[in-house]
């Protein structure tokens, strides 16, 4: 797994989380639920990706991603979002 603010290629590339991701897509097959096939189509999948000092919070019917970083005394702690880059 790679992480987002290591990439240093000048390429443009996606970073995607929750149901964007192709595990989800591989869970909904055989569902009721739809898989967004579109992106999986039409960019190259490059892996997992960690996107280091983000978290995920609630805006509504979709969850929303913000910067975020917690200090715990002398050790810090950062947050960090699962997802995959295209």
């Amino acid at each position: 797994m790679s992480s987002v603010d290591e990439n240093s290629s000048k390429e443009a590339l996606v970073f995607v989380y929750g149901t964007l991701r192709p595990a989800y897509s591989r869970l909904a097959c055989g569902s009721m639920l739809v898989p967004p096939n579109v992106l999986h189509e039409h960019a190259e999948h490059r892996g997992g990706a960690l996107l280091r000092n983000y978290e995920l919070f609630d805006v509504g019917e979709y969850p929303g991603i913000r910067s975020r970083s917690i200090e715990t005394g002398s050790v810090g702690l950062s947050a960090a979002v699962v997802g995959d880059l295209f």
